[in-house]
């Protein structure tokens, strides 16, 4: 019988009304009223307001501390909920006070703070930025930072006065991570190809050399300046070039890192050329000449530079030796091993004028043929030119999409094919970039040219064949990739096929075609689909040995043990199954299906204590599995193993635990 603890009746079948956050019963069908919350919720997670604020805060504060899933409704209620609360300021206190009660880290819960600052983001007043500042003090003390994206992000939000200058004060904070963060939440809300201002003046501030920054922490700051956005980047160099930064940059010349220093030497550069282009500075590049006595080492040290060996440093370098006129140590460069490090040598001397005519003279007299030709042929110097330019919106497109910038990778393939309308690499690479952000149209009139450009190039048909297949064009999809197999045997033209010939159930193709994809790459999941053919057709023995040599190739991939064990019971091979999961079960000793199947396997056999000692054993060392409903049947293995051994009221709790669960499981 069923009673119900709301009305008192009792019922045969189980009309019983369970909490939906901590399935305790609330009452009957009966007596509650369905699409009310009180049908849904019991009195503690009920997020229905109350007079009480401070009672209702505390309420919530609960619910969250029992980490709900951020995407549950009952999470999303409650932020709500307490929104409206922190709108007002005796509630927003109270909230603000827990929220510090978390940076003392007095509650765990990860789901809590999340829950916090989800409000904080509705409410952003003045009056949370000092506890938002002391979590960020706390999570640096600790060495936490888990939400610190978020609440660098909130202060920005927030967007007040009082915020901006909290900002400002942490652009100086002693951690990397932190003013790391500040950059990456700067680089985001940059616009109009400007560099942000808040930027320039962090930037500036850390070259500025401030005594409580560590070298190394600058150089690790610098470089990851170095990955943002080339657009706000340059025009921070420019910004710098017309500061008083010369000390500082040249002490970056000593770092590990080959972007900082290339930076620096060009940000050097640059400053040279704008004192040389202002005549009114003279007077005070002489005073700047006495005050830096180390200038002639710079020029050495940054000479030195042309040994480097990254080709970006020895470019750099090279735009630094033609700011000084130090033309000798460029013409050596017109050897090196990097055409594009030769060419901006050579554009160098070339715009020396009278000053470099010597060098010239040298070049057209001896016997460098490259150089001789790229000196006397206009047709060569706009063309090489033209290809650095290619090369270099290609860089910088390469570095958007693996920023998941679309739209700026965009536009910088769409510079290359204003400079060359037949490149076949840009329409290429574009209509992989429209294919990523689902363009398919875009992406599939770029593979269309790329292919009448380059007739046998397997990745435009490889390509095509992707936009097809997307487009639900199959037999255009795999006469596509056939013809980019033809060409070239690649990955991504077999594993599609493959796919195709599986899903339109020519199993035969499509093990034919996952073998030969595992001569290129022997991959877990492929062996798993080729088993999952030969089940489907019914080939058990073959499926079987499929998972044998994915254990053999994979030892440490779960699913091939979990799936052999299942087909050996199948087949009632009962002591191989137990065998192989009793080596699963050593290596996975904390998976909770590995667990079950063992303990399934050996309750059939009549081991019932080492059935029971597996899963206590799991449920001890994992709590969270011991009150999940989707491991409901362990509960009922224990219970009928503890059955067995004649253990009747520790059997009866666990058959309820498991009923209670999951109610489908049948009482014994």
């Amino acid at each position: 019988m069923y009673v119900c603890p709301k009305c008192g009746k009792e019922y045969k079948k189980d009309v019983l009304r369970r909490c939906d956050y901590c399935k305790k019963v609330i009452g009957c069908n009966y007596c509650l009223t369905p699409g009310t919350l009180e049908y849904r919720y019991c009195d503690d997670h009920n997020p229905k307001p109350k007079k009480d604020k401070g009672e209702e805060i505390l309420k919530f504060i609960k619910i969250f501390n029992t980490d709900v899933a951020p995407d549950e409704p009952l999470y999303k209620h409650t932020v709500l909920q307490l929104t409206k609360i922190a709108n007002e300021e005796e509630g927003l206190n109270k909230i603000i006070n827990i929220f510090k009660s978390e940076t003392e880290r007095t509650i765990d819960s990860d789901v809590l703070i999340e829950g916090l600052i989800d409000v904080f983001k509705n409410v952003r007043s003045d009056a949370v930025i000092e506890s938002i500042v002391e979590y960020i003090d706390n999570s640096y003390r600790n060495d936490e930072f888990a939400h610190l994206s978020e609440c660098i992000g909130l202060l920005f939000e927030i967007k007040t006065n009082k915020a901006v200058e909290k900002i400002r004060e942490l652009s100086g904070y002693p951690s990397v991570d932190i003013r790391k963060e500040i950059l990456d939440v700067l680089s985001e809300i940059s616009q109009d190809d400007k560099a942000n201002p808040e930027i320039l003046k962090i930037y500036n501030e850390i070259l500025a050399g401030r005594s409580d920054y560590e070298v190394e922490e600058i150089y690790d700051l610098l470089a990851h300046f170095a990955d943002i956005d080339y657009r706000v980047r340059d025009n921070a160099v420019r910004e710098l070039a017309e500061k008083d930064s010369k000390k500082e940059l040249t002490g970056f010349l000593n770092s590990s890192d080959p972007q900082i220093i290339g930076y620096s030497i060009r940000t050097l550069a640059l400053k040279n050329e704008l004192k040389n282009n202002d005549e009114e500075n003279k007077a005070e590049k002489d005073e700047e000449n006495v005050i830096n006595d180390d200038i002639d080492d710079v020029d050495a040290k940054i000479s030195e530079c042309m040994k480097h060996e990254n080709e970006f440093v020895r470019e750099s370098a090279i735009l630094y030796l033609k700011s000084k006129g130090m033309y000798d140590k460029i013409f050596e460069a017109i050897t090196d091993n990097s055409t594009n490090v030769k060419i901006s040598a050579l554009d160098a001397l070339i715009e020396g004028g009278e000053h470099a005519k010597e060098y010239v003279a040298q070049i057209q007299e001896g016997d460098n043929e490259f150089a001789k030709n790229y000196m006397s042929n206009e047709e060569m110097r706009y063309a090489e030119n033209v290809k650095r330019e290619i090369d270099l919106h290609d860089k910088y497109a390469w570095d958007f999409v693996n920023y998941d910038k679309e739209s700026e990778a965009i536009e910088e393939y769409n510079e290359i094919l204003k400079i060359d309308k037949n490149n076949g690499n840009a329409y290429l690479n574009l209509g992989e970039v429209y294919s990523k952000i689902y363009r398919y149209k875009d992406a599939e009139e770029c593979a269309k040219k790329h292919l009448e450009i380059n007739q046998d190039s397997a990745e435009g048909w490889s390509l095509l064949g992707r936009i097809y297949n997307v487009k639900g064009m199959e037999k255009e999809a795999l006469d596509a990739f056939k013809k980019s197999i033809a060409i070239k045997d690649n990955f991504l033209s077999r594993l599609f096929s493959g796919e195709i010939e599986q899903r339109t159930k020519n199993f035969d193709e499509a093990i034919e075609e996952y073998k030969a994809l595992l001569k290129i790459k022997d991959i877990a999941n492929i062996r798993l689909r080729i088993y999952e053919i030969l089940r489907e057709q019914d080939k058990k023995e073959d499926a079987m040995d499929e998972l044998q040599k994915g254990i053999d190739a994979f030892p440490d991939e779960i699913e091939f043990y979990k799936d052999l064990s299942t087909m050996l019971i199948e087949a009632q091979r009962s002591s191989d199954a137990e065998k192989l999961l009793r080596t699963a079960y050593r290596k996975f000793p904390y998976d909770a299906e590995t667990s079950g199947m063992l303990a399934s396997a050996l309750f059939q056999s009549h081991k019932y204590s080492e059935s029971e000692y597996i899963i206590k054993k799991l449920f001890a060392e994992n709590p969270d599995v011991a009150k999940s409903g989707g491991h409901a049947v362990l509960h009922e293995i224990l219970g009928m193993s503890l059955g067995e051994q004649g253990k009747i009221a520790e059997a009866t709790k666990e058959l309820k635990t498991a009923h209670r669960l999951d109610p489908s499981l049948g009482r014994r």
